[in-house]
């Protein structure tokens, strides 16, 4: 496949009524780079003037290698990060893309680590870093990785179906991707998502076991970090009653996934397609998929079952339009089999 030499990178940074203080260290870390051969696409779906009026942002724009864009109407987080990775992709100098929040905070050896690392992964593959998780009142001592135990090391293309392991931010990726594919699919919901999919059918995507970057955690992310709270365990707002129609939504996820992979024509082989876009099997290859990782990676094996039976249910729908009390007696027992260990756990705790 050739050799990947970087040369020079594009950053493309979205941004959307920023906190103008979180927005100029997020700058400030991007310019103390120790890779300084870069270009950075700030792309605002929201009004971009009075931002770049502001003392704090100023600065940036006297620095030729930041460029400012504003969109006539809100595209929205996907569309926004469409745009602003294909405007650093235009330059064809650019041989590696990577993404940027508008209010994280880069170490500065981020680009030359994940430069070092995707150089030698090779063409058309994406490198992914750790990151230190920030709070308002925690310093950044934990890692994503450790505190959701990510399985970093299961990142073949069935495993990204189920689930993304891929952080924008953390993302490093070659050029001729975002060149080969500008467009995220309907069926996509992040666009960090869509490139580690489309990464792994080619190149492949590999981790750096560094936290190169300080995630910044507050309430208005758009996506938070959530530590793993066990393989059954519901999530927070989750009722018991709701997990049907969470795991069909889930499973429906992941088939429009794969149908997306198809209509770009990359390569899905046949069994995985059959796992995630088939319901004749009600749900039994999910279900042997996630027991295979049950030991090692217990998020990915959740995620799996969570499948495994959302697809089940697909797969009953003919029995649930004729007979509407099968789906209440099922999900009745659903939600008396996750409510009674929760109970159980309660009165031990109060015993």
């Amino acid at each position: 496949m050739g050799i990947l030499n970087i040369r020079k990178i594009g950053i493309a940074v979205a941004v959307y009524e920023p906190n103008r203080q979180f927005l100029s260290s997020q700058l400030l870390s991007i310019q103390q780079q120790t890779f300084s051969s870069w270009i950075c696409t700030v792309v605002f779906d929201s009004p971009m003037s009075d931002v770049l009026a502001d003392p704090l942002i100023r600065p940036f724009t006297e620095d030729d290698r930041f460029k400012w864009f504003e969109n006539p109407k809100r595209l929205g987080h996907r569309a926004n990060f469409e745009r602003a990775i294909g405007l650093a992709s235009e330059d064809l100098q650019i041989s590696a893309i990577a993404c940027a929040d508008q209010d994280d905070l880069w170490y500065p050896n981020k680009l030359e680590t994940c430069a070092k690392a995707l150089e030698a992964a090779g063409p058309l593959s994406l490198v992914h870093s750790d990151m230190h998780v920030s709070t308002e009142c925690q310093s950044p001592d934990r890692t994503a990785w450790k505190v959701e135990r990510r399985g970093v090391q299961n990142a073949q293309l069935p495993h990204l179906i189920v689930r993304n392991i891929v952080a924008g931010a953390a993302m490093l990726f070659d050029a001729r991707l975002a060149r080969l594919f500008p467009l995220i699919p309907d069926g996509v919901t992040y666009h960090d998502h869509w490139y580690a999919l489309v990464a792994s059918t080619l190149g492949g995507v590999h981790a750096v076991h560094v936290p190169l970057y300080s995630y910044r955690q507050h309430e208005s992310n758009l996506i938070g970090i959530t530590p793993f709270r066990g393989t059954f365990k519901l999530n927070p707002g989750l009722k018991p009653s709701g997990v049907p129609e969470k795991c069909r939504a889930n499973w429906w996820k992941s088939k429009q996934l794969t149908h997306a992979l198809r209509e770009q024509g990359l390569l899905v082989p046949p069994w995985v397609y059959f796992t995630f876009a088939r319901r004749v099997d009600f749900g039994l290859s999910l279900l042997l998929f996630g027991t295979l990782h049950w030991s090692k990676d217990r998020p990915l094996a959740r995620a799996c079952f969570a499948r495994s039976f959302g697809k089940l249910l697909a797969a009953l729908d003919p029995v649930f339009r004729f007979q509407p009390s099968v789906a209440r007696w099922i999900a009745a027992i659903v939600a008396f089999c996750l409510a009674v260990p929760a109970e159980a756990r309660s009165w031990l705790q109060r015993s």
